[in-house]
């Protein structure tokens, strides 16, 4: 589960490295039939477009064949995170149904 900040710039323009970091390194030691989640605020496109091209190559494994990948951002303001937790509800998302449902029930 990845869940790293993601700070943004002065043009409130989402900032990726550190999750761009990850991906690398974890593309180094993923495993075949490894799920990935991803709890990090991230905006629509990034796993598609980015993340996944990431772990592809650093890999050698195909998203959908031999990893899969999930997405559940985190959506807390800072000083209300226990009431966001257990009060607003969690959207999430999957490469494929059985991953969605997958990160539905983690």
């Amino acid at each position: 589960m990845l869940s790293l900040p993601t700070p943004i710039d002065k043009n409130n323009i989402p900032i990726y490295l550190a999750l761009e970091s990850v991906g690398k390194q974890l593309s180094k030691s993923l495993q075949p039939n490894s799920l990935v989640v991803v709890e990090s605020t991230i905006e629509p496109g990034f796993i598609e477009n980015v993340m996944i091209e990431i772990i592809e190559m650093g890999s050698r494994l195909q998203a959908g064949k031999n990893f899969t990948i999930g997405v559940c951002p985190e959506n807390a303001n800072p000083g209300e995170i226990l009431h966001d937790f257990t009060s607003l509800p969690r959207l999430v998302g999957g490469i494929d149904e059985q991953v969605t449902n997958y990160c539905f029930n983690l």
